[in-house]
């Protein structure tokens, strides 16, 4: 089978459509995810393909929560979604609580799965903890849907329903309800044509509301060239526009939440160490839309609170972050698991990456920096495998794209991801 070159990882940008992406530059990376540098890489891939014909197709017939033709998936509907997919499927599905954002939203998880006895394999998955990569959100939830609807269906032979009453898999949708509206604000300016900023995102109980609005207008201006970026509009000088609130990646203090999971002995000590130098995308000194780490390492609502159910579901073996917008797949193996870091475990990781990559046709990197971010952390504290999966494409139908995505890309990473977390189940060997 033909393999992609390596300078020119390839993907889809619709059914049956190869595209070759041009070389990727670890500015471009380091600007996406913010790693310190990118590594080698460490395979390429055949072509993506469909599934052979072997394996059962799952049924998407059923009238879906969850609909592809628009990128606005707001914090309310994604809970009550939630909440309504438990309720059908009460023997499958359960709610539970994670925390509270800044501004006092209810962030929960859905459980899928065993819920007795204790599961052979638990996986975390998370999503939308970067504001403006806002289409996680609703690829979880179909996720979700799609596996309930296809219970008594089999995957690579195995029935789901099977899978599930001996695994769990533990879904946080959004991280970061405030971003998540911040970012939707914007988009609401850009659907409605205007530039004036009401700061709906911000509810009505936030002490000193308006100033609150005039500290995130501060911070958009300071990342003004990101608008340039975007748009190609001009700034300067610049001038505040609602429809710029798109540029949000932050939470509702102005800290990147991704980058917030670090702990003093596991991964602080590097990620302080980049403070302040430029080329790092998680290294700015203050509150901004984007790369400020914190005052200290897991200070914020939302990052405390994932780490808690963590450790009270005990969710400490196997986790994947979704972010945006190329697809690839980033996993560190130089990262240790401990003074005798195992070779084997190595291979074992580089299996399961190589699977999903295989699966969803998404390139497979291996990242040459150190501990940063959520992987980094959960893989270090905990020995764990962890992966960043991105999806997403910056070239869309020969146009260039930023997050929040536009909906034409839905459907496209849907069909390449809908799969994937059952893989995940299966490649670990659940």
């Amino acid at each position: 089978m033909p393999r992609l070159p390596l300078a020119a990882p390839a993907h889809r940008t619709g059914p049956g459509r190869i595209v070759v992406a041009p070389p990727i530059t670890t500015g471009q990376i380091s600007h996406a995810i913010g790693v310190a540098c990118l590594g080698m890489l460490i395979a390429t891939l055949p072509l993506p393909t469909a599934m052979s014909a072997s394996d059962d197709v799952l049924d998407e017939s059923h009238r879906s929560l969850v609909d592809l033709s628009t990128r606005i998936y707001p914090h309310a509907k994604i809970n009550a979604d939630l909440a309504d997919l438990c309720r059908r499927f009460p023997d499958r599905a359960r709610l539970e609580p994670v925390g509270k954002s800044v501004w006092g939203r209810e962030i929960i998880a859905l459980a899928l799965g065993q819920s007795g006895k204790r599961p052979k394999h638990r996986v975390l998955i998370i999503g939308n903890m970067h504001a403006r990569e806002v289409h996680s959100a609703p690829l979880m939830v179909k996720q979700i849907e799609l596996y309930l609807h296809n219970w008594d269906r089999t995957f690579k032979g195995r029935r789901i329903g099977e899978l599930f009453s001996e695994n769990a898999i533990y879904y946080i949708p959004t991280t970061n309800p405030d971003g998540n509206e911040i970012v939707y604000d914007g988009i609401r300016c850009m659907e409605g044509n205007t530039d004036t900023w009401e700061g709906q995102c911000i509810p009505h109980t936030v002490p000193n509301r308006e100033a609150t609005m005039e500290r995130i207008k501060r911070m958009i201006a300071e990342s003004a060239i990101q608008v340039k970026q975007f748009y190609g509009r001009k700034i300067t000088p610049y001038v505040f526009s609602g429809k710029d609130l798109v540029i949000y990646k932050a939470n509702a203090n102005g800290v990147d939440l991704h980058y917030n999971f670090h702990e003093p002995g596991i991964n602080s000590e590097y990620i302080l160490a980049q403070r302040g130098k430029s080329k790092f995308a998680f290294s700015k000194t203050s509150p901004g839309t984007q790369g400020f780490t914190g005052d200290k390492g897991i200070d914020q609502p939302e990052t405390m609170a994932v780490r808690d159910f963590i450790e009270r579901h005990a969710l400490r073996e196997f986790s994947i972050t979704y972010h945006g917008r190329f697809p690839k797949i980033f996993y560190n193996f130089t990262l240790k698991w401990g003074p005798d870091a195992p070779l084997e475990k190595r291979a074992f990781f580089k299996k399961v990456a190589t699977e999903l990559a295989e699966l969803s046709g998404s390139p497979l990197y291996a990242e040459g920096s150190g501990p940063v971010g959520f992987c980094g952390w959960f893989q270090q504290k905990y020995h764990a495998l962890s992966f960043n999966i991105e999806t997403g494409y910056e070239v869309f139908n020969g146009k260039p794209a930023y997050c929040p995505l536009p909906a034409e890309q839905l459907p496209v990473i849907w069909k390449a991801q809908k799969l994937v977390p059952l893989q995940f189940l299966l490649s670990v060997g659940g």
